[in-house]
């Protein structure tokens, strides 16, 4: 969070820093998040997927919502509790917005009771990341996107299930340059709709109250601007 970052030679160099153009500040700081998006989102290549079940929608929940329909996901359905996050999901054009109760409902409504081709868990659940396997269909991916906190990390699946239904488990995680690249030129088509993402802005001085807002569940994204520095 400082107003001033050295970047070693090597690293300039080294092929690892994108242009980010003309896009907006606040939206360019989404370029790391989104990236790791790219990076989830591209293990699902080869495979055909109509429908996905995100859950969790923070900023990389919508986001993960939002890229999945540019990449041809038919069905996406996203997973929240009640709050700020759920009620700003419900704008950004998902096909359906329900409670963390309500998927047994949504699986019937949505896929005939078939489960869902991806379901991605982006919110740090250890029962949503155990509970997963139940959401997918048969030959469906599961994305546990999400860390879990240090002492926390242990998780239940259910063997008999991601066994006869031949599903794939697996985890996302940072990114690439390449990565970064394909985030930026998709953020450059996305500036509207990704605009209601960053919800409150604040000086680096603001720095607490950032914190405080997020926490409080009072801020779906917080961007820090270093106004005035040249």
């Amino acid at each position: 969070m400082a107003p001033w970052v050295l970047i070693p030679k090597r690293g300039v160099g080294g092929g690892n820093l994108v242009d980010v153009g003309d896009l907006e500040p606040s939206l360019a700081a989404l370029s790391e998040p989104t990236s790791c998006v790219v990076n989830s989102l591209s293990r699902l290549e080869g495979r055909n997927a109509q429908t996905m079940l995100v859950i969790g929608l923070g900023p990389l929940g919508l986001i993960h919502g939002l890229m999945a329909q540019d990449l041809g996901i038919q069905t996406v359905v996203g997973v929240a509790r009640p709050g700020l996050r759920f009620e700003t999901a419900q704008t950004f054009g998902l096909d359906a917005v329900v409670t963390p109760d309500q998927i047994p409902d949504a699986i019937t409504r949505f896929t005939d009771g078939q489960g869902f081709d991806v379901v991605v868990v982006t919110a740090p659940s250890s029962q949503m990341q155990s509970a997963a396997p139940a959401y997918a269909a048969r030959s469906g991916a599961i994305s546990l996107f999400a860390g879990l906190p240090v002492g926390h990390e242990m998780i239940t699946l259910n063997s008999r299930t991601v066994h006869y239904g031949e599903q794939i488990v697996y985890g996302a995680s940072d990114s690439t340059v390449a990565h970064v690249r394909r985030a930026v030129d998709w953020l450059k088509t996305n500036e509207l709709v990704l605009d209601k993402l960053v919800t409150h802005r604040f000086p680096l001085a603001g720095f607490h109250d950032a914190m405080d807002a997020v926490i409080g569940r009072k801020a779906v994204k917080a961007v820090l601007l270093a106004e005035g520095l040249s």
